[in-house]
């Protein structure tokens, strides 16, 4: 998996999902960079994010369950969200961006 620091300050990591990773892998990867996976907090950092990642899939640290997204930690409910047309497509899960998506 590649790895791209989002933000050196907050140690912050991208995963690339290049062969069909899991998120626990993925996300045991950052840690073990001592950091997390990226979760953006803003348009900005979305938009940063996905010129990244372009024609890629990548593991956020985010996850979505019974209508609400929370950060990594699973309790904190996030303050930005940014789907694409039809997604959230399950009611519980872990978040992926498609940087084949426009």
């Amino acid at each position: 998996a590649a790895l791209n620091i989002v933000d050196q300050k907050l140690l912050a990591y991208i995963v690339v999902n290049e062969g069909g990773e899991t998120y626990e892998e993925a996300s045991d990867v950052c840690k073990e960079m001592g950091g997390f996976t990226a979760s953006p907090e803003s348009d900005q950092e979305n938009t940063d994010i996905g010129k990244m990642v372009r024609n890629n899939k990548v593991w956020l640290g985010q996850n979505y369950r019974n209508g609400t997204l929370y950060l990594q930690d699973g309790t904190t409910p996030a303050e930005y969200a940014n789907w694409a047309e039809g997604e959230p497509s399950l009611n519980t899960g872990v978040v992926m961006m498609d940087g084949n998506e426009e």
